[in-house]
């Protein structure tokens, strides 16, 4: 005996047939070929990088950090004297003299001031109580300034 299919029973799905078909890869554009030459292009490496030269300063008279600006006095006051100096500006004063120094050569009297405003007025003061003669000493801010003095 034969037994019916009951119709609870499904039958199992099929798959359907997948075909598969090979993808192409695109197609690459040509890029043209350089032009030959006769002989070879050479090929070197750059020059190595040249370092700046430092600004040269110019010989303007404007404050700039650092200036050094020296202030010497030829004049032999004698031993036991002391040379000072009175200005408008820069650390000077009118009213209390500042000391230089005395060179070992025993008749150059020196200062040295950092950055000066600009010109300055001054003059040299004998142990700080008697001037120099003459019209005040223009200072020079940057530079050496010379000077003779006379009392």
């Amino acid at each position: 005996m034969t037994k019916a299919k009951d119709s609870t029973e499904t039958a199992a799905p099929k798959k359907a047939a997948v075909k598969k078909t090979a993808t192409k890869a695109p197609t690459p554009t040509k890029v043209p070929a350089p032009a030959k030459t006769s002989t070879p292009a050479k090929v070197s490496a750059p020059p190595p990088a040249k370092k700046k030269a430092p600004a040269k300063k110019t010989a303007t008279p404007t404050p700039a950090a650092d200036q050094l600006t020296t202030v010497k006095a030829k004049i032999d006051i004698g031993f036991g004297n002391k040379l000072y100096i009175r200005g408008s500006e820069g650390g000077l004063s009118w009213e209390k003299g500042a000391l230089m120094t005395c060179l070992p050569t025993g008749d150059t009297w020196i200062i040295v001031f950092e950055n000066l405003p600009g010109p300055v007025a001054a003059k040299f003061v004998l142990n700080d109580t008697v001037w120099s003669a003459g019209e005040d000493f223009a200072i020079t801010p940057g530079q050496e300034n010379l000077f003779t003095p006379l009392f």
